[in-house]
């Protein structure tokens, strides 16, 4: 079971990434599936990403079939308790191992959003942003994102 910390982090991606890129509003390009919670098959393996989007180039018919076996563009693991240890480990190996090519890492603890990019059969760290920052981060670079508005306000904490 998620905290209440992981579930205000994992709604304010999905509603700062839903609006442009699945939608094209607010400026955004649109082009994207985003989803929460999708029950996915990598490599024989089912597991449940936190979230993930295909690009429709690449995926153009919306993912309904469950579990969806078309790997994601993108998948983001919000970090809760123990499962930090597993999705930087195991989860992160099959994402990659299993055709990924963006894997973020949201850590609502320490409040900060890592973000990886498939290279050559590794994961290259993109970048890592705090409370303050507003960044442009692949594979949703076309708005930005200020990362302080994905976690808890203080005062909710």
């Amino acid at each position: 079971m998620s905290s209440a910390d992981h579930d205000w982090s994992s709604a304010a991606l999905v509603s700062k990434l839903t609006r442009p890129f699945a939608l094209g509003r607010d400026g955004g390009p649109g082009g994207w599936w985003i989803l929460d919670q999708p029950l996915l098959e990598l490599m024989g393996t089912e597991v449940q990403a936190d979230l993930a989007g295909w690009h429709q180039d690449r995926h153009p018919r919306f993912p309904s079939e469950r579990p969806v076996r078309v790997a994601p563009d993108w998948i983001c693991e919000v970090l809760d308790g123990d499962s930090g240890c597993t999705d930087r480990t195991a989860r992160a190996e099959l994402y990659l191992l299993g055709g990924v090519s963006h894997y973020w890492l949201l850590d609502h603890r320490g409040r900060v959003l890592e973000a990886l990019e498939a290279e050559d059969g590794r994961w290259i760290r993109q970048g890592a942003w705090t409370d303050g920052a507003s960044v442009r981060v692949r594979p949703f670079e076309a708005c930005v994102l200020a990362i302080g508005a994905l976690f808890p306000p203080s005062s909710v904490r």
